[in-house]
């Protein structure tokens, strides 16, 4: 008897390779058009599978509907993950979709204003120099800049610290160019109005966002939303680094309503992208996994660690939100691994006295020029080191990245910028400017945690903390430069000045 060789039904799949899908409208028997769409997430992924069990790698879409209009009229459409369908994917991009767009390329999302469709500012900052800077826009709901639009409780807990997105409404149908990530709404200002915006740059300024400069704006939350909930519960909650090729996820928001503390997605040796994604769920790339955050705002749910266990993060423009996890006795994040970045990106949340923490191998690779990467820290703790269980000392390379920001408490997080295990070295960017609980007084700087043994490497402000310095400086009085034996911590300033 012969064998039949045809293709069993079970690994049929849709001729389309970029498939439409609207929860409304669709049909799980169509042929997953734009004419036609299909109504669940889980119907086109297994036609991406069937694909690729059969051995057909052709790279492939999916355009998820959502809801535009008004954020207090119209909820997110959301799209539940299946228990399966994660690993081995191949090349699988995901897009928010507004239902209507034809470009395969740069569709238009599906978008939820906040306040008014319109937003118009005359009144936008870029300051890099000042610890309370950075990108600020007030906004307002006519053109004649005449009526605030309130946001409601300000700070990076307030209402508008929950995954919002700025949109430039001429280009909404630009992934590079239409969005930054929303921090939150600035404190001390008369108004409710003013909102702290990331940029992800390659090169140029950054730049300030009026109305002049940019046209029409608004405040948006995406429509579109990927829930993982049952992906998770069909695992036993535990969280999962399976292989993937390269999946990228774009203008849309992922998250998950398990009750699992611990529950998360992990990505291992695989390469997994995000741009201008809302993100509230535990993520990690591990093993060799590659994960790439533009334009995003991220919140995980547990305790994060992004570039966990030789895994490599570039984190691009955008905001880490550490105030939305389930218990609090797990917010902290874990800096391990590599770390490129670029852009004006900002921490808050990071609030407890070691919240905020290195560990092993922790590689920082700053990829843009000496101005063009800035990290703010707000309500939010310096960077802690030399934990026993994780070890290791630290790193950073290529240009220096520039540290501004206010810390947020008087206990030791709130008091030094940096602490460095012994042994360590940090590309320090001299016009960093991290203060104090207050904004008065400069954060310190310490060797091994503080303690009065070890030495780490400051460079670019060419002096070495708790050691002597071997580095020249300019001016033949720098020759030698002093030990800092009795006195391992300062303000970098201070140091600075001793050592000239």
């Amino acid at each position: 008897m012969g064998f039949s060789t045809s293709t069993p039904a079970v690994l049929t799949y849709l001729p389309a390779t970029n498939l439409y899908v609207n929860s409304g409208s669709g049909n799980d028997s169509g042929d997953g058009t734009i004419s036609d769409p299909l109504q669940s997430l889980e119907e086109a992924l297994k036609n991406v599978y069937a694909r690729r069990v059969n051995g057909i790698n052709t790279s492939m879409a999916l355009f998820l509907s959502g809801n535009s209009g008004d954020a207090d009229v119209h909820d997110v459409i959301t799209y539940y993950w299946p228990g399966k369908y994660f690993a081995l994917m191949g090349q699988l991009d995901i897009w928010g979709w507004d239902g209507t767009s034809t470009s395969t390329t740069a569709p238009t999302p599906s978008t939820l204003y906040t306040g008014s469709a319109v937003l118009y500012s005359n009144d936008s900052t870029v300051d890099m120099d000042h610890w309370g800077g950075g990108i600020k826009t007030a906004l307002f709901t006519d053109s004649g800049y005449s009526t605030p639009m309130d946001f409601g409780t300000p700070g990076s807990m307030g209402v508008l610290s929950d995954g919002w997105h700025w949109q430039r409404i001429a280009d909404a149908d630009s992934v590079w160019s239409g969005y930054r990530a929303v921090a939150h709404t600035v404190t001390g200002t008369a108004n409710n109005n003013v909102v702290r915006t990331t940029q992800s740059r390659t090169d140029g300024d950054f730049t300030p966002l009026t109305t002049d400069s940019v046209g029409d704006m608004a405040i948006i939350k995406w429509g579109t939303m990927i829930d993982y909930t049952e992906y998770e519960s069909s695992v036993n909650n535990s969280l999962l680094s399976p292989a993937t090729y390269k999946q990228e996820f774009w203008n849309l928001a992922i998250t998950s309503s398990t009750t699992n503390l611990r529950a998360g997605i992990g990505w291992t040796a695989g390469r997994v992208s995000m741009v201008n994604v809302t993100l509230k769920h535990e993520a990690v790339a591990q093993h060799g996994g590659y994960w790439y955050l533009n334009n995003c705002y991220y919140a995980p749910s547990d305790q994060g660690a992004p570039s966990n266990f030789g895994g490599i993060l570039d984190f691009f423009g955008s905001v880490l939100d550490l105030g939305k996890t389930h218990e609090s006795s797990r917010r902290f994040l874990r800096w391990a691994g590599e770390t490129k970045t670029r852009g004006y990106c900002v921490l808050q949340n990071l609030s407890g006295s070691t919240d905020n923490k290195f560990g092993p191998v922790a590689k920082f690779i700053n990829v843009a020029d000496i101005n063009g990467c800035i990290w703010h820290l707000t309500n939010s703790s310096g960077f802690y080191g030399g934990i026993e269980t994780d070890g290791g000392s630290i790193r950073t390379t290529g240009v220096p990245i520039k540290l501004i920001g206010e810390l947020n408490n008087t206990e030791e997080g709130g008091i030094y910028s940096l602490r460095l295990p012994s042994g360590s070295m940090w590309l320090y960017h001299t016009g960093s400017m991290v203060m104090q609980e207050g904004g008065t007084t400069e954060a310190l700087v310490s060797v091994s945690n503080g303690e009065a043994q070890g030495s780490a490497d400051l460079f670019a402000a060419s002096y070495i903390v708790n050691y002597t310095s071997s580095i020249d400086r300019d001016g033949g009085a720098a020759a030698n430069y002093p030990t800092y034996a009795t006195d391992y911590s300062s303000s970098l300033a201070a140091l600075e000045a001793e050592a000239d």
